[in-house]
């Protein structure tokens, strides 16, 4: 598809945004008509209102004969209030839950001002009875009850000399306070009733009045912001097309370095998928290349291995018969010498003896190096096998001025090995970091799982390896000591691999040394 045709389909999608617009306003009139029904509720919940405080008036004036009826009333209102409350949108906010407090409020006020009426027309009863002379002024103090109770207070007080502590004295006064506590609940209501009804009807003025906006002033916005936005993609990608050209033509003469695409031409359209295409690409050839050179680097390392394992084996079983009857010659030639022979043959013959000792080492390591038997694979716990293998070691070397410490993130790391030969690894590893520390410094082990591999990081302080020798310290008959036969690295290396791991170095000199050790975890449960 050609690139006018893009910016036709580009033009045409400003127009479709444009349609968009209406769109908006057609639910932007739904918004209307859902506060025209937010109205309606609230104008309901106000009419309620007035219903309510209307029956707690004729509640008061109707007295003991219709108070009954009223209170009924009351009630009725008060639930239907709070079920429409509680089915009113969010928009009611603060008020909603503010009337809510005062309808619960004036509902605990009524019911306890029901049940002073109550008690209060059965203590004047009693009353009656105690003064039979105020029986014919009954019915005005139980209409007074329910109108003025604090005139009923002062009446009894005064004419008929009740004293202050009586249980009806006391019951009057709290029925003149929770009916002053009743109606600031219902002037609460009230008022929030009204607060609601404003609100809807504000948010319905503003709603109509945005409506009006959009169509009026922010269509020719949008037909010009389509028009412009049409334009400026149209420069845009054109331009990115020839910084995309010319990052393919450097490609081509100066290869994929790093830093070839420019971040400030990438985008989300066609051109920028091509972009990131390409940066995959580049990126995808670098790790490939990457790979491959690791991979080269590790065949030539592995023939390498194998070329100097066949050497090595047919040279050590050349070797082996005539050393076995060096060292036994020895043995015999020193046990017939014994003790009165000249001082210079023993010391001759001590000399034969250690050294076809030091060559059964060297030819026991050219055996080792070159076998060619695959490991033993079984279940292994890592942090066991490291604490074994330090310990061997410093049976074998001196290791009394040198700090271990190993750190495990669980307390058992399993995984599948051949425990002898991974035991051979740490051992060779420590007995090199103890031998380049010398007689002090700090050999620390740290074990983690990450996915599905377990890593082994092993730090020392000794006096590092220079960096022309790293590339160089697996090699078999390497070695930067004066003594050794340079194999200990080179099984190192050989195991790990035969174990599907890697083995990488980092060193400076004068810093220490440290190897970082990647195994197959397996999948194994203990």
């Amino acid at each position: 598809m050609s690139l006018k045709i893009k910016i036709t389909i580009g033009f045409l999608i400003s127009a479709a945004i444009i349609g968009l617009l209406f769109i908006f306003q057609y639910k932007n009139f739904l918004a209307i008509k859902h506060e025209i029904s937010y109205l309606e509720e609230a104008d309901t919940i106000r009419s309620k209102s007035l219903q309510l405080r209307r029956h707690e008036m004729n509640y008061f004036l109707a007295g003991p004969v219709g108070s009954s009826k009223e209170s009924e009333e009351v009630m009725r209102y008060l639930d239907e209030l709070a079920g429409i409350l509680d089915g009113l949108p969010s928009s009611g906010g603060d008020l909603a839950g503010k009337m809510k407090k005062a309808i619960g409020e004036y509902r605990g006020a009524f019911g306890r001002i029901l049940s002073l009426h109550t008690r209060i027309l059965a203590e004047l009863n009693d009353l009656n009875r105690q003064h039979p002379d105020v029986s014919r002024l009954s019915p005005l103090l139980e209409i007074a009850v329910y109108e003025r109770p604090a005139d009923c207070v002062n009446y009894l007080q005064q004419i008929l000399g009740v004293p202050p502590e009586t249980r009806i004295i006391k019951d009057l006064q709290g029925l003149s306070l929770e009916i002053s506590h009743l109606r600031i609940a219902g002037e609460t209501i009230l008022m929030a009733a009204k607060e609601i009804d404003k609100g809807a009807r504000v948010r319905i003025d503003r709603d109509i009045e945005m409506n009006w906006y959009a169509v009026f002033l922010f269509f020719p916005f949008f037909l010009a912001v389509g028009a412009g936005t049409l334009l400026i993609i149209g420069n845009n990608v054109v331009s990115r097309l020839k910084l995309l050209g010319r990052m393919v033509e450097r490609a081509e003469n100066e290869g994929f370095s790093p830093g070839l695409t420019p971040k400030n031409i990438r985008g989300d359209d066609e051109v920028g998928q091509l972009i990131r295409q390409f940066d995959h690409l580049k990126e995808e050839l670098s790790k490939r290349e990457a790979e491959l050179s690791e991979r080269q680097n590790e065949l030539l390392q592995s023939k390498k291995l194998a070329a100097i394992g066949t050497l090595a084996s047919g040279i050590a079983h050349e070797l082996n018969n005539p050393l076995n009857n060096i060292y036994l010659s020895a043995q015999v030639m020193r046990r017939e010498a014994g003790e009165k022979c000249h001082p210079f043959i023993h010391e001759v013959v001590e000399d034969i003896f250690g050294q076809a000792l030091r060559v059964k080492g060297i030819v026991s390591d050219l055996l080792e190096f070159a076998r060619e038997k695959e490991p033993q694979f079984r279940p292994v716990e890592l942090n066991e096998l490291v604490g074994r293998a330090y310990d061997l070691v410093r049976k074998i070397v001196s290791a009394e001025g040198i700090g271990f410490h190993v750190a495990s993130e669980e307390e058992k790391i399993w995984l599948s090995a051949d425990p002898e030969r991974l035991e051979r690894v740490f051992l060779n590893l420590f007995s090199n970091a103890i031998d380049a520390m010398g007689s002090k410094g700090e050999l620390s082990v740290r074990i983690w799982k990450e996915s599905d591999w377990v890593q082994v990081e092993i730090s020392d302080t000794g006096r590092g390896i220079r960096q022309e020798d790293l590339d160089k310290i697996f090699d078999p008959f390497f070695t930067s000591k004066g003594k050794g036969t340079g194999l200990g690295l080179a099984i190192v290396f050989a195991t790990i691999k035969k174990h599907h791991g890697q083995i990488t170095v980092q060193s400076e000199v004068g810093k220490g040394t440290t190897f970082f050790i990647k195994l197959p975890a397996g999948n194994l449960e203990k």
